[in-house]
């Protein structure tokens, strides 16, 4: 029986994902399953490609948190050099 999707969040991020998917895949040195059928493939190397989706994931949205943040201490900055003149 077919395994189904999991519904994303936002629906139209599923392309996304996927060429992220290949691209760590490619990172790693392994080829993505004829057929795009994981059942043959070992549970290490699944969890090795899941981990780095992960962890790229965690460190885009850290480096998010920071440029929102420098982003925002920036146009309050300004707003009190604006409050000046």
């Amino acid at each position: 029986m077919p395994r189904r999707k999991k519904a994303h969040a936002v629906p139209q991020v599923e392309q996304a994902i996927e060429t992220f998917k290949d691209k760590i895949i490619q990172d790693l040195g392994l080829s993505k399953p004829p057929g795009d059928y994981w059942g043959g493939i070992p549970s290490s190397q699944c969890g090795l490609i899941g981990g780095m989706m992960v962890k790229r994931m965690i460190e885009a949205a850290e480096r998010s948190l920071v440029e929102q943040g420098i982003a925002a201490a920036q146009a309050g900055f300004r707003q009190e050099l604006m409050r000046g003149h």
